[in-house]
């Protein structure tokens, strides 16, 4: 097969020890709202009040205060991005900023589409959320009865609408679908995805893997790779090793903690923030608002402060060097295996 370079989550090339002495901001989100249309197993946005950004953030001045910290990127979801009554603000007011955007692809219309098409250059990269390779079992999982036929008809239209757009999956692996992951890898080989972003189901002991599980998913992804079914760039970085690589990671991985072994710094924070529209509180990246005891990771909040002046404030000052040249702080048990730089 062709050698190709793996997709990335994070801009390739990015420097730790530079951004260490200089932080510089190159990939931001954006949490739109809670608001989805679905009802996933492992998740509980759909359990909790359905409310859009905060009704006091001016979400063009807050666009505007991104965009003039020039950052690479930016990831746009929620809840679900598509049901936000700002998403097409932010699209009409976007001047250069290259968009990602998270979704289930159930709430794209023919009128996000056609604004879409206006700014396709910047509209960079789709993040497809899906958890099983059968439509009917992905549609029961996620609780959206029109999944059954339509599950990988909007990846198709995206492809289609918009020109040269790059779709990710993303792929919460848990004790319900790792015997399907072979499946599952050869269907988005099929339809021609960029990359696989492989998940490790977090914070619902109900559904983590337990040894033999997890060797079973390694043994499946292992023989597709010798036998070339499918090559390792399929991978988001190459990486589908989320539980680790030793018998003491597996054994970690069964209580749900991951990443210990293999991450011993981290540089995220040097170069992201995670902006929480709902409260208006910032995060030094994608998954510490997801943590135990989240307040202990906010940053600061738009509320009340700049997102300049947060950036460059002394509380994500003191917490960058928490994370890095060595990590001292508990959420690298919850970490997502894509947050790394390469």
């Amino acid at each position: 097969m062709e050698e190709k370079i793996a997709i990335a989550k994070y801009p390739i090339g990015l420097d730790p020890e530079k951004l260490f002495i200089t932080p510089k901001l190159n990939y931001a989100f954006i949490r739109m709202n809670n608001i989805c249309n679905a009802r996933c197993e492992f998740c509980d946005v759909w359990q909790t009040a359905q409310v859009d950004a905060h009704k006091q953030i001016d979400i063009i001045k807050l666009w505007q205060e991104l965009e003039a910290l020039s950052p690479q990127e930016v990831n746009i979801h929620g809840g679900e991005a598509f049901l936000s009554k700002d998403f097409l603000a932010i699209l009409d007011c976007n001047k250069n900023t290259p968009i990602s955007i998270t979704t289930n692809g159930t709430a794209l219309s023919k009128k996000i589409f056609n604004r879409m098409e206006n700014k396709s250059h910047l509209v960079r990269k789709f993040y497809i959320s899906i958890d099983h390779v059968e439509p009917e079992k992905n549609a029961e999982s996620r609780g959206i009865r029109w999944l059954t036929n339509n599950l990988y008809d909007a990846m198709k239209y995206i492809k289609q609408e918009i020109p040269n757009a790059i779709i990710i999956t993303n792929h919460v692996v848990t004790s319900l679908n790792y015997d399907t992951i072979d499946k599952f890898l050869l269907k988005m080989a099929e339809l021609n995805v960029d990359g696989v972003n492989l998940i490790p189901i977090k914070d619902y002991p109900l559904l983590f893997l337990n040894k033999e599980q997890i060797k079973l998913f390694m043994q499946k992804i292992n023989d597709l790779l010798e036998s070339q079914q499918i090559p390792r760039h399929l991978f988001m970085d190459a990486n589908y090793e989320i539980f680790g690589r030793s018998e003491d990671d597996y054994s970690r991985a069964e209580m749900g903690n991951y990443n210990a072994s293999s991450k011993k710094a981290c540089a995220i924070p040097l170069t992201t923030l995670f902006i929480d529209a709902v409260t208006g509180n910032v995060y030094p990246c994608d998954t510490t608002m997801y943590r135990p005891n989240p307040d202990q990771y906010i940053m600061g909040n738009v509320l009340t402060s700049s997102l300049h002046d947060i950036w460059h404030g002394d509380k994500f000052s003191l917490f960058r060097k928490k994370m890095y040249p060595v990590i001292t702080c508990d959420c690298i048990k919850g970490c997502d295996p894509a947050n790394r730089l390469r």
